[in-house]
């Protein structure tokens, strides 16, 4: 029965396959079974045309992928999927082997062997009588006999396919079904006997529940052995039909007749109408299926089938709880299918490995239904006896009645009037005041657009909460305390980790051993709904009486901040939008080159980028370096949109092996955002190009000098042209960075003095352009990692604003550029920890090391001691950025730091003018 569950629980769930090839199955003599599953390379065939000598030649061999399941589900697929397993037999050549497809309902399986170097096929399936197998055995089965690492391809076509494979020897494999079908006729039999039994009981009582419980069990008994393989095996073994279409149509004939059962047993048709009504379209479904099992197409059938019954059972246990209440058979209705469910729940968890395999888990299924099938007769037998007990009490009360009649009808009757004329009017004028007292408390609460609820130490909700309450929480509250609804059930509609840590956080309110004013802080904030809305929840004690510890209830205050959220978010874009315009508006050469540098790089990607690219190492980081300093380009200019892009092309190239075809949607997508973005903001384009062009009449300095040189213009105007429009001062270029750095300082609660210094630097800034851009990640990691907060500085007697220094120094053919800042420094320790965890050098290596030569490990590529990636940092690519540019300069980068004290980088670069 635990193949029932396998089945519908990864029925739509596709295989996980890894890249590498699935290792070699080794058969040894002191193994008798074998689970094949990991054993298999898997390939889908959506064509439906692959024959064995096409997926045989090498062309297919890199297409196959592993399997990491022991049962490979494909669901419901058109596909035919193939499987490869290498098998190598170290086994004594006295055991017989066989290969065992334990899915009884797969149409088609056909296995291929090499026999004298041509391949060969078995064939076995569902779709085949059972008198016509080769091997008969319940499950699908295959003699072989492997050699020294022999390969086998196994293929399945069918509305449901799965490969749930092992390799057994015959003798264990008989040993083992021998104790399945002992168990599985122990129910088989308690079900034939039920039938029987019941079916002599309406003989003789002509009631129709005995009858419609005969045919319920008989039709359950039938599909499960359906399903089980039992049906083909010993009823139907030249009828396959019944194997595929025969399945969906007893599962249909089962539901109508449980539904007939239902109604007869609970007897809703007279006790209850409307609910009667409800269970009206379980038969309609029922027959449905009968009907597509019949004419329609098998995997249709199955589908319909699986979602009628998630329907229709719940339903059946709702009527049958909501009888309990006033007719006492039905509690045996609710218990017989309670430990159907619970059968279902403990195989399911067991599948699931939540649970431990044993003999109670593997069989909980046959165990609940037998319980399930016992508990409805025993039902059928008590309904009895409940209808004659009634019959006895109401013909008890008929004479008491008729003998208080023949002696005081009279006055009875004038008692009873006025008793209940007086009561009525009390009735009537206490539930007048406690409506009104009830609406105007409801009208008040419902005005004020907040929910209010409380709960008790047992987190069960009471009554009164406002319909506003119900609505924000998107639940329904009514009638609470009697359904024992618990606070937290409202609150997360899963269990996990926040589920279970509000609930102890409820027990140690209750407990009162801590004040609710530091537990208060600890509890939940926003109900996270299916709704986009923002529900801020707030929690308030009620205390005992004459106790200012103990706690009697707590309130939960729900309120709606949807609107102050989306209102204070169009304020931060606003903000974002101004802050764009100012920077573009004052630095409009750098963002006019970042518009010009971001096209030229979609181009450059679009001409050089293949599959050849992205595998090579270096040619892959040199791609992400580029793409990474263009991204923290952008957010100087508070472009966040264009640098979400960004991030999703990054996630992209540094997979182990980045998807091309991905790649290009990324890249594609941030060129459409550009677009749109220069397209929306043309006018503030248009306005900083007016800056540095007049009319279109302007020319680059560096393409002017070219051209003079070639027509051999006077040196003196080619000097004041180098002068005056080529050469500037390279300290002038950091300044761009005074607003960023200001800008991610006040984001993470810093104060940062940003301070530029020393010599004059002329030289040709367009030789210089990417290390200026890559000085960007110093900044960043200056302020993300190095600088405190104010409140840290204080504690380490500091004060409470950071520096940060650029100074310039101006020697015969080169120049230094020292930036620091005060911060906390670089650990040598944490940086050991980072590079050992993330091995990026192995441990021997870096135990050799000094501490200087440990923290200019921060240059390595991939280094980041962030654990998460964020729009500032956490790539672990930035120094590796920084690093490059200052190589491809001929120059060299230095760093030393003081823990707790600073950190210095030093930066020598050759003059180039």
């Amino acid at each position: 029965m635990k193949k029932i569950f396998i089945f519908i629980t990864f029925l739509f769930l596709p295989y996980i396959n890894s890249k590498a090839s699935a290792p070699v199955l080794v058969l040894k003599s002191e193994q008798d079974a074998y689970s094949v599953g990991k054993y298999l390379d898997i390939l889908e065939d959506k064509t439906n045309q692959l024959t064995i000598y096409d997926v045989t030649k090498p062309a297919w061999a890199s297409k196959f992928k592993r399997s990491e399941e022991d049962i490979v589900n494909f669901g419901f697929s058109n596909s035919t999927f193939w499987a490869k397993l290498t098998i190598t037999n170290n086994s004594s050549h006295r055991f017989q082997w066989y290969l065992l497809q334990n899915f009884v309902l797969q149409d088609k399986i056909k296995l291929y062997y090499r026999d004298k170097n041509e391949w060969r096929g078995k064939l076995a399936g569902d779709t085949i009588a059972f008198s016509d197998r080769e091997i008969k055995l319940r499950d699908l089965a295959f003699e072989i006999d492997p050699k020294e690492k022999t390969t086998y391809f196994i293929k399945v076509k069918g509305v449901a396919n799965k490969f749930n494979l092992k390799i057994e020897k015959l003798k264990v494999h008989l040993i083992a079904k021998t104790r399945e079908n002992f168990i599985y006729g122990l129910f088989f039999g308690l079900v034939l006997t039920l039938v029987i039994y019941n079916l002599f009981i309406f003989i003789s009582t002509k009631s129709l529940s005995y009858l419609f419980y005969s045919f319920y069990a008989f039709s359950m008994g039938i599909t499960i052995a359906i399903f089980e393989g039992y049906a083909q095996m010993f009823i139907f073994q030249n009828f396959p039909w019944m194997g595929n279409n025969g399945f969906a149509l007893m599962a249909g004939i089962t539901l109508v007749f449980l539904y007939l059962f239902t109604v007869n047993f609970l007897s809703l048709k007279k006790s209850n109408p409307k609910l009667n009504q409800i269970t009206t379209f379980i038969p309609i479904l029922g027959t449905i299926i009968i009907f597509l099992s019949i004419f329609g197409s098998y995997q249709t059938a199955i589908q319909f089938m699986v979602g009628s019954v998630v329907i229709s059972i719940p339903t059946i246990l709702i009527i049958g709880f909501y009888r309990t209440t006033d007719y006492r058979p039905a509690r045996y209705f609710l218990l017989a299918f309670s430990f159907a469910l619970l059968g279902i729940m403990i195989i399911s968890l067991e599948i699931l490995k939540v649970l431990p395999s044993s003999f109670f888990t593997r069989n909980a299924f046959i165990m609940g239904n037998s319980l399930e099938m016992i508990l409805l007769s025993m039902g059928l037998a008590d309904r009895f006896n409940f209808i004659q007990e009634m019959s006895l009490i109401r013909e008890e009360e008929a004479k008491i009645l008729q003998a208080n009649y023949a002696k005081t009808l009279e006055e009875e009757v004038a008692k009873k009037t006025y008793e209940l004329e007086i009561e009525n009017m009390n009735i009537e004028h206490m539930i007048e005041v406690t409506y009104q007292q009830k609406r105007s408390r409801d009208l008040l609460l419902g005005n004020l657009n907040q929910g209010y609820l409380t709960f008790n130490d047992l987190g069960i909700i009471h009554l009164g909460a406002t319909k506003i309450t119900e609505k924000l929480l998107q639940t329904d509250l009514q009638d609470s305390e009697e359904k024992e609804t618990k606070v937290w059930d409202i609150l997360f509609k899963k269990l996990d980790t926040e589920k279970e840590t509000f609930i102890n956080w409820v027990k140690k309110v209750f407990q009162a051993k801590l004040s609710f004013k530091d537990l208060k802080p600890l509890a939940p904030k926003v109900f996270k709904g299916s709704k986009d809305k923002f529900i801020e929840l707030e929690f308030r004690p009620i205390y005992k009486e004459d106790s200012k510890h103990e706690i009697d209830r707590v309130i939960l205050i729900a309120s709606d901040k949807t609107q102050e959220i989306e209102l204070k978010k169009k304020l931060e874009e606003d903000e974002e939008n101004i802050r764009f315009m100012n920077k573009s508006l004052q630095n409009p050469l750098e963002f006019t080159d970042l518009i010009f540098d971001s096209n030229g790089l979609i181009q450059e990607y679009k001409n050089t980028a293949n599959e050849s690219t992205l595998s090579s190492l270096e040619e892959k980081g040199e791609l992400f370096r580029k793409f990474h300093t263009l991204k923290a380009r952008l957010g100087q200019f508070s472009l966040k949109a264009l640098t979400v892009s960004i991030n999703n092309i990054e996630t992209e190239i540094s997979n182990t092996r980045p998807n091309k075809d991905q790649l290009d949607i990324g890249v594609s997508s941030f060129e459409k955002d550009l677009n749109s973005f220069v397209e929306k903001n043309k006018l503030i384009v248009e306005a900083a190009n007016k800056f540095l062009v007049d009319e279109g009449n302007a020319i680059q300095a560096t393409e002017l000098y070219t051209k003079a040189k070639e027509f051999n213009v006077n040196s003196q105007f080619l000097n004041f042209i180098k002068a005056n429009y080529i050469l500037s001062d390279l300290k002038e270029k950091f300044h761009r960075y005074k607003d960023l750095v200001d800008e991610i300082a006040e984001s993470q609660g810093k104060s940062v003095n940003f301070l530029i210094s020393g010599d004059t630097i002329q030289v040709n800034s367009q030789s210089y352009s990417d290390f200026i851009n890559s000085i960007i990640h110093i900044f960043r990691n200056m302020i993300d990692h190095g600088i405190e907060t104010e409140e840290e500085r204080v504690e380490n007697e500091k004060s409470n604003i950071g520096n940060i220094k650029a100074q310039f120094k101006l020697e015969d053919e080169t120049f230094t550029i020292i930036l620091e800042d005060d911060g906390k420094g670089i650990d040598p320790q944490k940086i050991k920890e980072k590079i050992t965890e993330k091995k990026l050098k192995p441990e021997s290596e870096i135990q050799k090391m000094d501490d200087p030569e440990i923290i200019n490990l921060i240059f390595l590529p991939g280094f980041s001691t962030k654990s998460d990636v964020s729009l500032i940092s956490g790539r672990g690519i930035g120094m590796d950025v920084v690093k490059k540019e200052v190589e491809k300069l001929g120059g060299e980068i230095k760093l030393k730091s003081v823990v707790g004290k600073k950190t210095q980088f030093k930066v020598t670069l050759p003059l180039i003018r």
